[in-house]
C-alpha cells in the first residue's frame, strides 16, 4: 500500500487555498472541509444564497437545527471541490476507496490509512497559516467528512496507530 505524503498534500492544499483566496477576496468564509478527495470552502454570502434557494424550493430549513445541518454540509456548498487531491499531490485515492467501500466482515487491513491521514492533515491545517489569506468569521471551522459504519470499530482503530502509514 502506497503511503500518503502528508507534507506534499499539505503544501498542495495551502497553495490551492492561497490561489482560491485571490479570486474570492470579497467573501467571508466560515468553513473548510475535506470531503473524500475534494477540498471545500464556503462563504457566508454563498450560504445565504443556498439557504434562500432551499427555503423557496422546499418546506424545510426553517428551524436552527435544519439550517445548521445545511450550513455544515459540504455537499451543498458552492465551493465543494474547488480543487481535488490526487496521486500527483501525495494523496492515495485507492486508500480512500478502501475506506469508503469498507463492508463489515470483509478484510479491511488498510482502509483506515485514509482516515488517519486526513485526521493528521486537519490537525496540521488547523495549526498552520493555511487560511490566513482568506477573510474569515471568528469561529471558522476546519473539518473532514467521516464515514463510520461501526462506532466501536472506529474507537478501537483510532486508539491503535501502529498500522498507519504516512510520510512527514
Amino acid at each position: 500500500m502506497k503511503p500518503f505524503n502528508i507534507n506534499k498534500i499539505t503544501g498542495f492544499i495551502i497553495s490551492e487555498i492561497n490561489k482560491f483566496s485571490e479570486a474570492h477576496k470579497k467573501e467571508t468564509f466560515y468553513a473548510f472541509a475535506i470531503d473524500a478527495h475534494y477540498l471545500c470552502l464556503n462563504s457566508t454570502e454563498e450560504f445565504e444564497k443556498t439557504l434562500k434557494y432551499y427555503q423557496e424550493k422546499f418546506d424545510d430549513f426553517e428551524n436552527e437545527e435544519e439550517i445548521s445541518i445545511l450550513k455544515m454540509n459540504p455537499g451543498d456548498w458552492t465551493y465543494q471541490g474547488f480543487t481535488e487531491l490526487n496521486d500527483k499531490n501525495g494523496f492515495h485515492l485507492d486508500s480512500y476507496l478502501e475506506y469508503y467501500l469498507f463492508n463489515e466482515g470483509e478484510d479491511h487491513q488498510n482502509d483506515w490509512s485514509y482516515h488517519k491521514a486526513v485526521d493528521k492533515l486537519i490537525e496540521i491545517l488547523k495549526t498552520s497559516k493555511a487560511f490566513d489569506h482568506l477573510k474569515k468569521v471568528d469561529d471558522f471551522k476546519v473539518f473532514w467528512i467521516k464515514k463510520i459504519n461501526d462506532p466501536d470499530t472506529y474507537n478501537e482503530i483510532n486508539e491503535e496507530d501502529k498500522d498507519f502509514e504516512y510520510l512527514i
